[in-house]
């Protein structure tokens, strides 16, 4: 009887034993968080700890019995790693003000943190699920949604990659600091965010498809010179109120900064194309400067900048697509560039304040619609020689030969013009 009294009074300190492990971390001297690259920091008591099935690692579960309002995860316990964060292990912990993660932790489960509705700061290994970035990439992950509390991140160091849609959507994020380790960020990485400026590392060299897309807090950017691409709309409806493209950009991706509303001042020292509707719909862009090097605006790139005043297009412009600068309705003075070799429908159409222009010789042909509705008093041509009137949309239905001398009737045929004038 007494042997048997002895085996349940060993099984019941052995539960106990056990159940102490679980809500307790210790006093253990490698109870250290081991984050932000080798933080020292003392790891907050009380946890809930459990251990992995494996048995190799520790596994954090739930706030336990611990009251700490900044939470240091332990990177190590009972001499093995704490290397998971369960999914929901803080969820609704609403007295949690900061959270440090060490980097012994590999995965960080779904909601781990959510409903911190004081989270200040947190400090992190990692974006998302999984330190190898193979799946729920997303800063949003570990929240479910982003508290309104936390407003500044530090991407760790260490980190080259930036995934697609990392921050998207993170409207509470207003300071998102990179590290030079970075040299690749994902399409919409930041977009909807309400970041105010950021820089960008060194060795970063595209600004990707969308990468700004509606930060409408974002005012102010400076493109590195180490930048030589600008994706589609990657600043599209942001908040930006001037932009300087260095010379390094050899293109500029459609809507690239499309609709930023506060945008007035614009100037392009690179891009050899600039894409289709870049610029198109910024009623208060008034100042576009284009450099020597840009060799093709796109269709609509201006299209609707109701406030350009005067546009001069560099020499070495060889084409400017149809509907460029389309409904400029404040465009008084235009230089065209003398590499052009053809004027494009609608190219300068509705653009009502516009009262003359030079055509210089290169250009071989202007459609039809080109100018319309324009309101012309002098159209002058540089080479006057050979101009024919199509008789339709057959560029082989060579009508009459036109006079294109008097700058005064050269502006009323203009005004008025359906089918394409080519050179011959």
């Amino acid at each position: 009887m007494k042997t048997f009294r002895k085996s349940i009074l060993f099984i019941c300190l052995c539960i106990a034993c056990s159940m102490f492990a679980l809500f307790a971390t210790g006093c253990d001297t490698d109870n250290k968080s081991g984050a932000g690259g080798g933080s020292s920091a003392k790891a907050s008591s009380g946890l809930w700890l459990e251990k992995h099935g494996d048995g190799r690692s520790y596994i954090v579960s739930g706030i336990g019995s611990c009251e700490d309002t900044d939470i240091v995860i332990p990177s190590s316990y009972n001499g093995l790693p704490v290397a998971s964060i369960k999914e929901e292990a803080f969820f609704n912990c609403g007295t949690i003000v900061s959270v440090v993660v060490p980097d012994s932790v590999k995965t960080i489960g779904e909601k781990a943190f959510g409903g911190c509705g004081k989270l200040e700061s947190i400090t992190l290994p990692f974006i998302g699920q999984s330190k190898d970035g193979t799946e729920n990439t997303k800063f949003s992950y570990i929240f479910g949604t982003v508290p309104d509390t936390l407003k500044s991140f530090t991407i760790p160091d260490g980190t080259t990659k930036i995934p697609s849609s990392a921050f998207s959507g993170c409207k509470s994020l207003e300071s998102i600091t990179i590290p030079e380790s970075v040299t690749e960020i994902g399409t919409y990485a930041f977009s909807g965010c309400s970041i105010t400026s950021m820089s960008l590392p060194s060795k970063v060299t595209e600004i990707s498809d969308g990468m700004f897309f509606n930060c409408e807090k974002l005012t102010s950017f400076i493109i590195p010179e180490t930048i030589t691409k600008i994706g589609r709309s990657a600043f599209y409806s942001s908040g930006l109120t001037s932009i300087t493209v260095p010379k390094t950009v050899t293109s500029i991706g459609e809507f690239a900064f499309y609709d930023c509303e506060n945008l007035t001042d614009v100037v392009i020292d690179g891009a050899s194309y600039i894409g289709k509707s870049v610029f198109a719909h910024i009623e208060k862009l008034k100042n576009v400067t284009l450099s020597d090097g840009v060799l093709e605006i796109g269709e609509g790139a201006f299209n609707g900048c109701e406030s350009i005043e005067k546009i001069v297009i560099p020499n070495t412009v060889t084409s400017v697509g149809k509907d460029a600068f389309m409904y400029c309705d404040s465009l008084e003075s235009v230089t065209l560039s003398n590499k052009m070799t053809e004027i494009a429908e609608h190219s300068f159409a509705f653009c009502k304040s516009l009262k003359s222009i030079k055509i210089p010789s290169s250009v071989k042909k202007i459609s039809g619609y080109a100018f319309s509705l324009t309101e012309f008093t002098s159209v002058t041509f540089e080479n006057t020689s050979s101009w024919y009137k199509l008789k339709s949309n057959d560029e082989n239905d060579i009508g009459e030969l036109l006079d294109v001398t008097n700058p005064v009737k050269n502006a009323e045929n203009i005004n008025r013009m359906v089918w394409d004038w080519v050179k011959k």
